[in-house]
């Protein structure tokens, strides 16, 4: 097949191209004109994505659109009723980026309990010399641990946090055939934990689903932690959490306006954050980006989808 019959596929995600050498897959890449406008394309019948991004309104009258890739499982930025209102069809990465993701959450859950980040500005302070040691931490054995959505990431990260010795309770729309216990009242699994950790999507359902509410249940003692989406929590009632000391800390990979972040959160000592680099391993995102070219590849030889959105695939 020469360049010019191949099908031509937008990448809107900055990093995608990196990964791979895009010359040895059988579509012609094209990329966003830096001033971010796009006539549109006939020839474009295909977008990779990721979920930061999703479909911008710009994009979404590109008449021969047949099919987004999204390098990720974040779809809450994508315009579903219009995609399968025009049967387009949609391929996320759901179930690679699990393990890393779990990684990330169980990184945050030690920094907090064990207080690594701040017993390095203790030490880099001059305080061991000064007042002698910091103030004792706290064992992840024993700890209760509550996951809010046991998907595959959910689940990657209870095995790693039982391993340990905790104990796992989760909240989930629907039961999950585990050995872990199933509380049916997110404000009860709330209070029974040490520590709270947000692994479901966002959408509609879950949107500020940590509210001050919730926020009161976990408690002075209670840490949070979000490695799911930024929307899932009303920030500004965990701003106030954080400030009057209602919860004893967080963790953050996700914001609702990001890459804009709240600086509030700048402000605060009891929390740690990061630039949602949940999955951000050179591996993972290999393997998440081989995933999304399987699908295109899959797609345009007209086979079905390697791991299609249900619903839209």
């Amino acid at each position: 097949m020469s360049s010019s019959d191949m099908p031509e596929v937008l990448i809107l995600d900055e990093g995608f191209a990196g990964l791979f050498d895009l010359k040895e897959f059988s579509f012609s890449p094209v990329f966003l004109p830096k001033a971010g406008k796009l006539e549109d394309n006939p020839h474009i019948k295909a977008i990779i994505t990721n979920g930061a991004i999703g479909l911008p309104e710009a994009l979404q009258s590109l008449s021969s659109l047949e099919m987004i890739a999204v390098c990720g499982v974040g779809i809450d930025r994508l315009p579903l009723p219009l995609l399968k209102k025009r049967k387009i069809k949609v391929s996320t990465a759901i179930g690679i980026n699990a393990d890393e993701v779990a990684d990330t959450a169980l990184m945050f859950l030690l920094n907090l309990r064990r207080n690594f980040l701040f017993n390095f500005a203790w030490l880099k302070e001059g305080l061991w010399q000064k007042s002698g040691e910091p103030p004792l931490g706290h064992s992840i054995k024993n700890a209760k641990i509550g996951i809010v959505g046991l998907g595959a990431i959910g689940q990657a990260l209870a095995k790693r946090v039982s391993a340990l010795g905790a104990s796992v309770r989760y909240y989930n729309r629907s039961e999950r055939d585990t050995s872990f216990q199933r509380e049916k009242d997110l404000g009860q699994l709330a209070e029974w934990s040490d520590a709270l950790i947000l692994a479901v999507p966002g959408t509609e359902e879950t949107y500020h689903l940590i509210d001050s509410h919730i926020l009161e249940k976990l408690g002075s003692e209670g840490i949070l932690i979000n490695i799911a989406r930024g929307s899932v929590i009303d920030e500004n009632a965990l701003i106030r959490a954080l400030k009057d000391n209602k919860i004893k800390g967080a963790g953050l990979d996700v914001f609702e306006t990001e890459p804009a972040v709240n600086p509030a959160f700048f402000e605060l000592s009891n929390c740690i954050l990061q630039p949602h680099q949940g999955s951000a391993t050179l591996e993972t995102r290999k393997a998440m980006a081989m995933n999304v070219i399987q699908n295109l590849q899959a797609y345009f030889q007209g086979k079905p989808l390697i791991t299609p959105l249900s619903g839209l695939a």
